[in-house]
Formats: C-alpha cells, sequence, structure tokens
C-alpha cells in the first residue's frame, strides 16, 4: 500500500501537469487568434490601398472642365458677376 504522502505527491504532479497543458493549449488558441486577425487586418489594408489606387486621379483641370460643362443658363463668363437668375436656371438646385 502506498504512503498517503506519495498519493498527494503523484496528485500534485497530475493536478500541475493538467494546469500546464491547460495554459498550453490556451495561449496556443489566443496566438491563432490574434494570427488570424492581424492577418485579416494586413488583407483588408492591401484591399483599401489596391482600391485607392484604382481611384482614376482628379485634376484641377478635369474640374474646371466639369464644372463648365454643368447644364446652367448662365456661364460665369456671361454673367460678368451679376446674381443668376434661379428662376430661368436649368441646372437642378442651383443656389444663386
Amino acid at each position: 500500500m502506498p504512503q498517503p504522502g506519495t498519493l498527494v505527491l503523484a496528485a500534485l504532479a497530475c493536478f500541475a501537469l493538467g494546469a500546464l497543458l491547460f495554459l498550453t493549449a490556451g495561449a496556443l488558441a489566443l496566438t491563432t487568434a490574434v494570427r488570424r486577425w492581424r492577418h485579416r487586418s494586413q488583407y483588408r489594408d492591401t484591399l483599401v490601398r489596391l482600391e485607392r489606387a484604382s481611384r482614376p486621379i482628379v485634376t484641377a483641370q478635369d474640374q474646371t472642365v466639369a464644372a463648365l460643362l454643368r447644364p446652367c443658363c448662365e456661364r460665369w463668363w456671361a454673367s460678368a458677376g451679376a446674381d443668376h437668375d434661379t428662376d430661368h436656371c436649368t441646372q437642378k438646385g442651383h443656389q444663386a
């Protein structure tokens, strides 16, 4: 018959081994989750950079041409700075 001290030591060793295995499994799960999160974050950042790079570059000249081509009854050179007549303007939502 084993002595009671030996059984206590065996129980403590099993408990310590179980706790070590539990902590190791938890650390492994946490490491895996962090790696997946980082990978997903890098993937999302790469997609955002690619989407931004694929946008056409709008220059000041493009903006000026677009402003001049808007359908409106008065051009800036025709009105010579006069108040804009909103009653006869064909551009929707145009403000004076």
